[in-house]
C-alpha cells in the first residue's frame, strides 16, 4: 500500500505552478463518509492548529522523475503525495498560491476514515468539497463534470483486416473535435484505447473535461478527425456530426460510420461507470473515403414518407443567426405561395456555429415564386416569441429565446444558400452575410499560424440608474458614467493562412447589435503536455486538451454601425482596426506588413572592457512588457567589435504585438543579467532614422557576417546600449545626464558617469576601458565654488581613485573650508564640477536608488538649546521637507513653514538661531508621487513630547520642567542578585499610580477600579483604614491591606514591568475608553498623556513619568518598559490620510516590510499579491506578521538606528532598567543584539527580553527561541508555561492538574539549557501574563474530576481499618484496644471527609500555587503578573486588551480573601532572593554541576512527581552574611550546603524517599503546605518526607549544630509518662534515654506496679506475680 494520501487537485486552466497544499492533522475523526463531498465550513481563516500531532506544512506537487522539474499530472489534475495524519485524525488542507497571492476556497477536511495511507482524494478548483471516489468527483451534484465516450464502429468490428477489405484508410492518430454550442470555442480530445479492449467493436474511449468550456455550456458538438488532417490551402473545418447534452448522461456510446461521421447513443449502459483507465497509446481509427447524408432528424412534423420530397435537386439551405447562439428547440416552417408546406429538415451540421435547415424545393421554380419562412421558438418561449413589425421594421426582441420577426420571404433570385438573422426581416445570400477579419503579422507564419486564436468580446453600456441619469444640480457635475459591461465572449480559431503573415478568421456566425463595441485581441497558444504520474521515461506523453497563452498582441475595438462591413483588418502592434489595408500600406510606403520598414532595428551593446572574451556568451533577452509569464526569447549577436561592441538585430515580428519591448543583456551560460542595462523600447517613440528596411535586412546581415573574415562593411545605424546604463541612445553625446557629482564624505567628491569618463571626451570611443592602465590616468576634472559675489573659487583636490570604470573619487585638499571639508552645513550645492565632454554639474550629497544604502549616524529630531534650535529628519525619497511651527497646540495661530535643506545620508536639516522652547511643530514632506507624499503634516518620530498622537510635537527648551526633572538613581544590585519580575498595567493596577510609597485598600472599595478605591497612608493620616469584607470569601486580614507600590515591596519584587507607556492610538481626553493596553503605538519617544494628571498640552506627561520611575527606584524596584517595535498604528491603506501619523509621512514604505523592500520571503514566496511572477512588485503590499496591519522593518539601517536611539533615550532620560519586546519574533536578531550591547554600555544590569513568536506570517526569519543564544537578550519560555498550566490555545493536559509533561517541566526547572538556551539568564519563566487567560482562569477551563463523596470515602476508610480482635483479652484490656481502634477510624474518616468536602476552587488554588512555586524555585528569571499571587481572575476572558475596567482591574480585595496565598508567594520570593546560589544560578555550567534529579542519584521518585537536589555554595552564603554583619554567618553557611525540592502534583499525599538515607542525614523543611520562607516550617526529617497533595516542599540540609539539637529533641520526644502501661514492662524515661543519672522514686515505684500488672494480664500464678526486688543499680556518670 502506498504510504501516503494521494490528492488529485484539478484546476480548469491547468495552471499548477506555484500552487501547494497547506496540510495539517485535523484532530479527531469527523463523521461523514467518503462517497460524497467531504466539506468544511472554513472561511479561509487558516484553522490549521488542530489537536493533531503534526503541525501545518506545505506540500508541493509531485515532479515527474527525469523531467527537469515538470509537475506530474494525471487526468484529474496535479498530484500531491501527502503524509497521512496520525491515527484517528483527519487530514485538513487548503490549496494556496505561494504564501501571499491567492487561496482556493476555505479549509477542506477529510475524515480520518478517508485519510488512511493509500487512499485517493479528488478536489476541483472553486469547489468547497473533496471526494474520496472518482465517480463522486465526476458527478458531484448530479451534473457531470466530465464526459466519457466509448468509441466503436457502426456495424461490423472495425479492425485492420476489415478496414482493408472495405477500402477504409486507417489513420495513425485520431482526435475528437469538440465544439461548444453557440461559441467558436473548440478543443481537441484524443481517443485512447481501453485497457480491456472493450469487445471487438469497442475501439477506444475519449474523456472530455467540461471545465475547459465556458460556464453554462450544456451542449457539445462532436466530430471525429485524424489529428494530421488538413485540407488544401491549409484550411481544415470539422462540423459537428452529433451533439451531446446533459440529458444524454455522463457516459455515452459514439459510433463511427465508414465515412468517419459519429452518431451518439445517450444514457449510461449497464455496468458503465466513470472510472479512470490507465493511459494507453492513441488508437488508429479507420476513415472512409466516401460520404453519406448527414441528416439525422426531421422537424415540423414531417413524416418519414415526406422525406422523399428531397430529390436530386439541391435543397434551399437556410442558416439562422442568433445573438446568444441559443438554437435548442428552434424549428423552421416553409410554406409555398399556394399554401403548401414544404419538407424541412434540420441538419446536424453547423456552419461555423449557425444552425442549418434544408428545405426541399423544385429545381425549376420560377424566380418570382415566394416561400414564407417561419421560425418557431422552443415550446417554453413560444408564447413570447411572436414579435411585431412596424412598417416592415422589426421590433427588438425583449429576451432570450425570442425573434421579433414572424415571417420572412425567400425567392429563388436570392440563391439557394441564405442567411436569416434574429430580429432582422431580410433574407440575405450567404455571400452577402459573410464577414471576415484578417490579421497581418510581420512574420510569415508558415507553420504555426493555427496557434494564433482571436479573442473577441463585446461590451455594452452599463444599465442606467437613478444616479447616473440625474441632471445637474446647480453648478455640480454629472456623476461619472459606469464602465461598459461585457456582453459576450468568443475565442475564434483561425480559418486559413491566406498569404504569408496574413491569417483569416470567420466572423459570419457572430451576430451583433448596432452600437455594440467589439474588441479583438490575437493571442498565441500552445498545448500543455504533461506525462502521466508514475510512468517511465519511455511512455508516450499524455496530451491534455488544455492550452496556455504564450504571446499576445494588443487589443483593439470598433463600434457596430448600421450596414454590414464584410472585411476588417488588424495589424500587429497597432491599436487601429482598418477597413481597407491598402490605405494603410500606401501611407507607410510598405508593400505588406511582412515587409514593413518598422519591423527591424539594430542595437549595439557596449561593455567597458572590449576584448572578444568580454562579449563571449552575452546575448540580448527580449520580451514584451506585458508578456504572459514573462516569456521572451534570446537574440544572438551578429558581430562583435572591440571598440563598438556587440551588434544585435531585433525582429519585432517574433513577438506578440512587438509595440513595447523589454531588452536586457543576459549571459546565456551563467544565467546573469546586466540588470542596470535593462531598457524599454516603444514603437511610438522610436527614431524612424534608425529603422532598417525589411528588403535590406538579408543582404545587410550577410555582409555583417562576412566582415568577420575581413570584408569591409558600413556599420548599420543602431541604438547604443551601454553596460549598466538603462537608456537606449543614438550616441553617447545624446545622454541628457551624463554625469552626477556627489559628496560622499567631508573630503571625497565622486564623479559618476554612465560610461568611462574618457569616452565622453571624444566624438566616438577609440578604445575600451583598460583595467590596468586607465585608473592611473589623471582625470581632467576641476571643482569651483560659485559664490554669490560672482567669483568662482577653485577648490583643490590632491589625489584620486578609480573604484570602477564609471566613477572617479577626488580627495580634497585639507585647505578646503578652513580644514573642515564638506561638512553637513557646507553649501555643497554651490560647488560646480567642470570637465571636457560634459556640461558643468553642481554637487549634491550622495543619493542612492537603494534607500537601504543610507545611514546617518548623527543626532535626529529636535535639539533645543539657549542659542539655537536644530531639526533633523530622515526623508530620503522626498523632494522637499519643511518644519511647520505653531504658537498653540491647536489652530493655525503663528503657523509658518521653515524649509529644510538636504544633508548627507538622506537626511534634512534646519537651524533656527534662537531658542524655540514651548513652540509646537510638525513636519511636511512633499514629492512628485502624491500617493506617497500627499502633503500631510505629521509628527516628528523623534519628538520627545507630543500633545496627542494626532497632535503636535512640543519643543522642550532648556528651562522646561521636563528637562530639569531628574530620575532617582537605579537601585543597587549585584550581578548575583535573584531577579523577580512583576508585570502590571498602570490603569489596571490603579488610577492612584505607583508614586505613593504606601497605599491601602479603602474600607468601602469594591475593587480598585478608580482613584477612590485606594488611600495613601504615606503620612500615616489614614492608617486606621480597614480592608473590604466579602462574606462569600475568607475573612479579611489585619492590619490594613497594602496595595500598589507597597504591595510590590511587600511581595519582594525586584523589578516591575510596565505595559506600554509610549504614545499610542487612543483619545487622551477620555477618562475611559478603548486603549488596547497601549499596544497600538504611534510615537515612540513621547510618553502617552492619558496617564498624566496635568495638562495634555504641556510637558506634564514627561515630568510625571520621571516621578513614577523615581518612586519605584526609591522603593528598590527596577523598571522594565514594554516596547512595541514590531508594528505601528499607521494604516496600510495609503489613502487614509487620517492614519498617516509619522513614518509614512516622511519616508513612505521605508519603515515597514512591503513587497517593494522584501519582495521574496525567507520561504521563497513572492510577497506581492498584485503582480505575477516575473514582473516587478507593486511595492504597496504590506506584510502583516503582527496581525495588526503592518510590521516594522527593523533590519533597515535607519529603522534599526531609530530603535537603538529610542532605547538609549528611555534608558538615560527616564532611567529604564530593561525592555520587554512585544512580538520580538518580528525584530531581527542583529538589531536585538546591537540593542543589548548598546544598553549595557549605559548600565550592565539593563535587561532585554521579549516574545519569541509572531502574530502572523512574516517574510523574514523570525526571532524564535534559540536565536537568542549568547547574544545578550532573553526570551519568554512558553514551553515551560504550557507544560505547567496547559496551552492557552487548546485544551489539554498539564503538570499541575494531571501530572503529565514531566520531562518538559524538568527542562524548565534547569533553565531550558538543554532545550533552547545557552544560559539560564536568557530564559523568562512564567505561567501568567497580561495575554490570554490568567493562571487561575486557565486552570478553571480544564475539566476537574469531581471529588469522591463522603459515603464512599467513609466506606473506604472502614475497609482499610479492620475491626480489632479482642478474643482472649481481659475485659479492661479489650475495652482499651477497641477504644483505640475506634478513635483511629474516626480520625481517618474525618480526614477523608474534609478532603471530600473540599471545593473545586480550592483544588485550583492549590494548582495555581504549585505552578507559581515551581516557577520561583526553577532556574531562569521568574515573571509574575500582578495579582497572580492572590488568584487574579478576569472572568475567563482570554483576550481582554479591549475589555473594560471591570475585567482588567486588579481587585485588591482578593488579596484580603487570599492573604495566606500572598504570604506564601512572598515567602518563596524571599527564599529565592536570600539564596541565589541555589535558585538563581547564573550559568549553565553551574546548573549542570549543582542541580541533580533524584533519578540520577539512584533515589526513586513516585510516578508523576519530580524531586531534585541543588548543592549550595557555602562561600557565597558566608560572604553575603558577613557583608550583612550577621553574627551567625558561619552557621548560616553550613545550613545551605544543599537543598531538596519535592514536587507532588497528585491529589493525595505522596511520600518521597530522601537521599543520604544511609548516613541518617537530617533535612529541615523551609517550604511545606502553604508556608514558605527561609525559616524552618517543620521538624527535621530523615530518610523520607510526606508531601501534601498538589504542593511543593523545599528542605535544606541540617548543620552540625542543628543535628546535635535534633538528637536531643528526638530523645525528649521518646520520653513517656511513668504511669503508662508499657508493652515490655519498662517505661521509656529520661533515665532510659540517658538524660538522668538514676531512676526517680516515682519511676522505681511505677516499675514495680507495671511488672505486677503485666503478669496479672498474662495470667501468671501468685508466686509468679510476686516481683523480685530490682537489683541495685549504680548511679550513672
Amino acid at each position: 500500500m502506498d504510504p501516503v494520501v494521494t490528492v488529485h487537485y484539478r484546476r480548469h486552466l491547468g495552471d499548477y505552478e506555484d500552487w501547494s497544499l497547506w496540510t495539517w492533522a485535523a484532530g479527531g475523526d469527523n463523521s461523514g463518509g467518503c462517497g460524497g463531498g467531504i466539506t468544511s465550513g472554513g472561511d479561509g481563516g487558516g484553522n490549521s492548529s488542530g489537536s493533531g500531532s503534526r503541525p501545518p506544512a506545505a506540500v508541493r506537487p509531485t515532479k515527474v522523475p527525469g523531467s527537469g522539474g515538470r509537475l506530474a499530472t494525471d487526468s484529474w489534475g496535479a498530484v500531491f503525495r501527502v503524509p497521512p495524519p496520525p491515527a484517528g485524525a483527519g487530514l485538513g488542507f487548503r490549496p494556496r498560491f505561494g504564501a501571499w497571492a491567492a487561496v482556493d476556497g476555505g479549509d477542506r477536511v477529510i475524515p480520518a476514515a478517508a485519510a488512511d495511507a493509500g487512499s485517493h482524494v479528488y478536489v476541483l478548483q472553486g469547489t468547497a468539497a473533496a471526494y474520496g471516489a472518482v465517480a463522486d468527483f465526476l458527478v458531484g451534484d448530479g451534473t457531470p463534470r466530465f464526459l466519457r465516450g466509448e468509441v466503436g464502429a457502426a456495424g461490423e468490428p472495425l479492425v485492420a483486416d476489415a478496414a482493408d477489405a472495405a477500402g477504409v484508410t486507417v489513420a495513425p492518430v485520431h482526435r475528437l473535435v469538440v465544439t461548444a454550442e453557440s461559441t467558436n470555442y473548440v478543443v481537441d480530445a484524443f481517443v485512447r484505447p481501453t485497457a480491456d479492449g472493450g469487445g471487438a467493436a469497442l475501439l477506444g474511449e475519449v474523456l472530455i473535461d467540461r471545465a475547459a468550456f465556458p460556464a453554462g455550456i450544456n451542449r457539445l458538438g462532436l466530430a471525429l478527425a485524424p489529428s494530421s488532417s488538413a485540407s488544401a490551402g491549409g484550411r481544415s473545418t470539422f462540423l459537428p456530426s452529433c451533439w451531446w447534452s446533459l440529458a444524454d448522461g455522463a457516459v455515452v456510446e459514439l459510433r463511427v460510420a465508414p465515412d468517419g461521421r459519429l452518431t451518439l447513443r445517450g444514457g449510461p449502459r449497464a455496468g458503465a461507470s466513470l472510472v479512470e483507465r490507465p493511459p494507453q497509446p492513441p488508437l488508429a481509427v479507420a476513415t472512409a473515403s466516401t460520404s453519406a447524408d448527414g441528416g439525422d432528424g426531421l422537424v415540423n412534423g414531417v413524416t418519414a414518407a415526406a422525406r422523399g420530397g428531397f430529390g436530386s435537386a439541391p435543397p434551399l439551405v437556410v442558416r439562422y443567426q442568433r445573438y446568444a447562439s441559443d438554437y435548442d428547440g428552434w424549428a423552421l416552417m416553409a410554406v409555398a405561395a399556394n399554401g403548401g408546406e414544404l419538407p424541412v429538415r434540420r441538419t446536424s451540421r453547423l456552419y461555423h456555429g449557425m444552425v442549418t435547415f434544408e428545405v426541399a424545393v423544385p429545381a425549376a421554380w420560377p424566380a418570382s415564386v415566394e416561400v414564407s419562412l417561419r421560425l418557431r421558438p422552443p415550446p417554453s418561449t413560444a408564447g413570447a416569441a411572436a414579435g411585431t413589425t412596424v412598417d416592415g421594421a422589426a421590433a427588438p426582441s425583449t429576451g432570450a429565446g425570442q425573434d421579433s420577426v414572424a415571417v420572412r420571404s425567400w425567392t429563388p433570385a436570392l440563391g439557394r444558400d441564405v442567411v436569416v438573422a434574429q430580429d432582422l426581416p431580410d433574407v440575405r445570400p450567404l455571400h452577402a452575410a459573410t464577414r471576415e477579419l484578417f490579421y497581418h503579422r510581420m512574420e510569415a507564419l508558415e507553420t504555426d499560424w493555427r496557434q494564433w486564436r482571436l479573442r473577441l468580446w463585446t461590451t455594452v453600456p452599463a444599465p442606467s440608474t437613478a444616479t447616473n441619469a440625474a441632471t445637474r444640480d446647480g453648478d455640480g457635475d454629472l456623476p461619472p458614467l459606469p464602465p461598459p459591461v461585457v456582453d459576450r465572449r468568443h475565442e475564434l480559431l483561425p480559418r486559413e493562412l491566406v498569404a504569408p503573415g496574413v491569417v483569416a478568421y470567420e466572423l459570419t456566425p457572430l451576430l451583433f447589435h448596432d452600437g455594440d463595441t467589439v474588441h479583438v485581441q490575437p493571442v498565441k497558444v500552445e498545448p500543455i503536455v504533461s506525462q502521466p504520474f508514475g510512468s517511465g521515461g519511455g511512455d508516450a506523453p499524455d496530451l491534455t486538451v488544455a492550452v496556455e497563452e504564450v504571446s499576445a498582441d494588443v487589443a483593439r475595438q470598433w463600434t457596430i454601425l448600421p450596414g454590414v462591413v464584410p472585411v476588417r483588418h488588424v495589424v500587429q502592434g497597432q491599436w487601429t482596426v482598418f477597413r481597407d489595408m491598402a490605405e494603410v500600406l500606401a501611407a507607410s510606403g510598405d508593400t505588406s506588413v511582412l515587409n514593413s520598414a518598422s519591423r527591424y532595428f539594430f542595437i549595439r551593446y557596449r561593455r567597458f572592457a572590449g576584448g572578444a572574451s568580454d562579449y563571449a556568451g552575452w546575448a540580448l533577452w527580449a520580451c514584451e512588457l506585458d508578456a504572459p509569464n514573462g516569456r521572451g526569447l534570446f537574440i544572438e549577436s551578429l558581430s562583435v567589435d572591440p571598440v563598438e561592441g556587440a551588434l544585435f538585430l531585433v525582429d519585432r515580428g517574433r513577438f506578440g504585438g512587438g509595440a513595447r519591448l523589454r531588452l536586457v543583456p543576459r549571459h546565456a551560460e551563467r544565467g546573469v543579467d546586466d540588470t542596470g542595462a535593462t531598457v524599454e523600447w516603444d514603437a511610438t517613440t522610436a527614431d524612424a532614422a534608425l529603422r532598417v528596411p525589411a528588403a535590406d535586412v538579408t543582404t545587410l546581415v550577410a555582409a555583417i557576417r562576412d566582415s568577420d573574415s575581413g570584408a569591409a562593411v558600413c556599420p548599420p545605424p543602431a541604438l547604443i546600449l551601454v553596460q549598466g546604463h538603462s537608456s537606449l541612445l543614438r550616441s553617447l553625446a545624446a545622454e541628457r545626464s551624463p554625469v552626477v557629482v556627489s559628496v560622499d564624505s567631508p573630503w571625497d567628491v565622486s564623479v559618476t558617469t554612465f560610461c568611462p569618463l574618457e569616452w565622453l571626451s571624444v566624438a566616438r570611443p577609440v578604445k575600451p576601458w583598460d583595467a590596468a592602465a586607465s585608473p592611473s590616468i589623471r582625470p581632467n576634472v576641476n571643482l569651483y565654488y560659485c559664490g554669490d559675489d560672482g567669483v568662482d573659487v577653485e577648490l583643490p583636490w590632491v589625489t584620486w581613485e578609480r573604484p570602477s570604470p564609471t566613477e572617479v573619487v577626488l580627495r580634497l585638499s585639507e585647505a578646503v573650508a578652513d580644514g573642515q571639508g564638506f561638512h553637513e552645513d557646507f553649501l555643497v550645492e554651490l560647488v560646480e564640477a567642470r570637465a571636457a565632454g560634459f556640461p558643468p554639474s553642481r554637487l549634491a550629497w550622495r543619493s542612492h536608488a537603494d534607500v537601504d544604502a543610507y545611514f546617518y549616524p548623527g543626532t535626529m529630531g529636535c535639539i533645543c538649546t539657549v542659542d539655537a534650535t536644530v531639526f533633523r529628519v530622515f526623508a530620503p525619497t522626498a523632494d522637499a521637507v519643511a518644519v511647520v511651527l505653531y504658537d498653540e497646540p491647536t489652530g493655525d495661530a503663528g503657523r509658518r513653514e521653515l524649509p529644510m535643506r538636504r544633508i548627507p545620508q538622506g537626511c534634512w536639516k534646519a537651524i533656527v538661531p534662537s531658542c524655540l522652547g514651548g513652540t509646537y511643530y510638525k513636519l511636511l514632506a512633499t514629492g512628485a508621487d502624491t500617493l506617497l507624499f500627499p502633503g500631510v503634516e505629521v509628527v516628528d518620530p523623534y519628538s520627545r513630547c507630543n500633545t496627542h498622537h494626532t497632535g503636535r510635537g512640543l519643543i522642550l527648551g532648556p528651562d522646561d520642567p521636563a528637562v530639569a526633572a531628574t530620575v532617582a538613581p537605579r537601585p543597587p544590585a549585584s550581578p548575583s542578585d535573584a531577579t523577580v519580575i512583576w508585570e502590571l498595567h498602570l490603569r489596571d493596577a490603579t488610577y492612584l499610580g505607583l508614586t505613593q510609597p504606601r497605599t491601602v485598600l479603602a474600607a468601602d472599595a469594591p475593587f480598585a477600579a478608580d482613584g477612590q478605591g485606594m488611600v495613601d497612608v504615606s503620612s500615616a493620616a489614614d492608617a486606621s483604614a480597614n480592608p473590604a469584607v466579602d462574606t462569600n470569601e475568607d475573612a479579611p486580614v489585619s492590619p490594613p491591606l497594602t496595595t500598589a507600590l507597597a504591595h510590590l515591596v511587600e511581595m519582594g519584587a525586584t523589578a516591575v514591568q510596565l505595559l506600554p507607556l509610549q504614545d499610542f492610538d487612543n483619545n487622551e481626553d477620555e477618562a475611559s475608553g478603548e486603549y488596547a493596553w497601549g499596544y497600538m503605538p504611534v510615537h515612540f519617544f513621547s510618553p502617552d498623556g492619558w496617564y498624566a494628571s496635568g495638562s495634555r498640552t504641556d510637558s506634564s506627561r514627561v515630568v510625571e513619568l520621571k516621578a513614577l520611575v523615581s518612586a519605584l527606584h526609591t522603593a528598590g524596584l527596577r523598571v522594565i518598559l514594554d516596547v512595541v517595535f514590531n508594528h505601528t498604528a499607521e494604516d496600510v491603506n495609503e489613502r487614509n490620510l487620517d492614519a498617516r501619523f509619522s513614518f509614512n509621512g516622511l519616508a513612505p514604505r521605508y519603515y515597514y516590510r512591503t513587497c517593494g523592500n522584501t519582495p521574496v520571503s525567507v520561504s521563497g514566496h513572492r510577497t506581492c499579491a498584485m503582480t505575477s511572477a516575473g514582473t516587478p512588485t507593486c511595492g504597496a503590499c504590506y506584510s502583516n506578521g503582527s496581525g495588526c496591519g503592518n510590521e516594522v522593518r527593523s533590519e533597515a539601517p535607519m529603522a534599526r538606528k531609530f530603535i537603538l536611539d529610542c532605547l538609549r533615550y528611555w534608558a538615560t532620560e527616564f532611567g529604564m532598567d530593561g525592555f520587554r519586546f512585544d512580538l520580538m519574533g518580528l525584530v531581527d536578531v542583529p538589531t536585538l543584539t546591537a540593542a543589548s550591547a548598546a544598553l549595557k554600555t549605559i548600565d550592565s544590569r539593563i535587561v532585554v527580553y521579549g516574545e519569541p513568536w509572531t502574530g502572523g506570517i512574516t517574510p523574514v526569519a523570525p526571532t524564535y527561541k534559540g536565536t537568542q543564544r549568547s547574544r545578550g537578550f532573553g526570551v519568554f519560555n512558553d514551553t515551560f508555561r504550557d507544560a505547567l498550566r496547559g496551552s492557552p490555545f487548546h485544551a489539554g493536559g498539564c503538570f499541575v492538574l494531571d501530572g503529565v509533561a514531566v520531562d518538559d517541566v524538568k527542562r524548565g526547572i534547569m533553565g531550558s539549557i538543554d532545550d533552547f538556551a545557552d544560559e539560564p539568564t536568557e530564559v523568562i519563566n512564567y505561567v501568567e501574563c497580561h495575554d490570554n487567560r490568567t493562571l487561575y482562569d486557565q486552570l478553571g477551563t480544564d475539566p476537574v474530576p469531581p471529588e469522591e463523596d463522603l459515603t464512599s470515602v467513609s466506606a473506604a476508610a472502614k475497609s482499610v481499618t479492620p475491626a480489632p480482635d479482642t478474643a482472649g483479652l481481659a475485659p479492661e484490656a479489650a475495652v482499651a484496644v477497641a477504644t483505640a481502634a475506634a478513635d483511629a477510624a474516626a480520625l481517618a474518616t474525618s480526614a477523608a471527609a474534609t478532603a471530600a468536602a473540599e471545593s473545586v476552587p480550592a483544588l485550583l488554588q492549590r494548582c495555581a500555587l504549585l505552578a507559581t512555586a515551581i516557577l520561583l524555585t526553577a532556574q531562569g528569571v521568574p515573571f509574575l503578573q500582578l495579582g497572580q499571587e492572590f488568584f487574579r481572575t478576569k472572568g475567563g476572558d482570554h483576550n481582554s486588551y479591549i475589555s473594560p475596567d471591570t475585567v482588567n482591574a486588579v481587585r485588591w480585595v482578593r488579596k484580603a480573601h487570599h492573604a495566606a496565598a500572598a504570604r506564601y508567594v512572598a515567602g518563596l520570593v524571599a527564599l529565592r532572593r536570600a539564596h541565589p546560589e541555589v535558585f538563581a544560578l547564573p550559568t549553565a555550567a553551574l546548573v549542570r554541576e549543582r542541580l541533580l534529579f533524584f533519578e540520577t542519584m539512584g533515589v526513586a521518585v513516585p510516578d508523576g512527581c519530580i524531586a531534585y537536589r541543588v548543592d549550595g555554595c557555602a562561600a557565597d552564603v558566608l560572604a553575603r552574611a558577613t557583608a550583612a554583619s550577621d553574627a551567625d554567618a558561619e552557621e548560616e553557611a553550613a545550613r545551605w550546603t544543599a537543598v531538596l525540592v519535592l514536587i507532588n502534583p497528585m491529589r493525595s499525599p505522596v511520600t518521597f524517599a530522601l537521599p543520604e538515607a544511609a548516613a541518617d542525614q537530617l533535612w529541615v523543611p523551609v517550604v511545606a503546605g502553604r508556608r514558605a520562607g527561609t525559616a524552618p516550617v517543620g521538624d527535621p526529617v530523615r530518610r523520607s518526607m510526606a508531601v501534601a497533595p498538589t504542593s511543593l516542599t523545599v528542605l535544606r540540609r541540617c548543620s552540625a549544630n542543628e543535628a546535635a539539637a535534633a538528637a536531643v529533641a528526638d530523645r525528649l520526644a521518646n520520653v513517656a509518662d511513668a504511669g503508662v502501661v508499657p508493652t515490655d514492662g519498662d517505661p521509656t524515661s529520661r533515665y532510659a534515654v540517658g538524660l538522668d543519672a538514676a531512676r526517680s522514686p516515682a519511676e522505681a515505684s511505677a516499675l514495680v506496679a507495671n511488672i505486677r500488672a503485666r503478669r496479672l494480664f498474662l495470667g501468671l500464678t501468685r508466686a509468679e506475680r510476686t516481683p523480685a526486688r530490682p537489683p541495685a543499680v549504680p548511679p550513672r556518670r
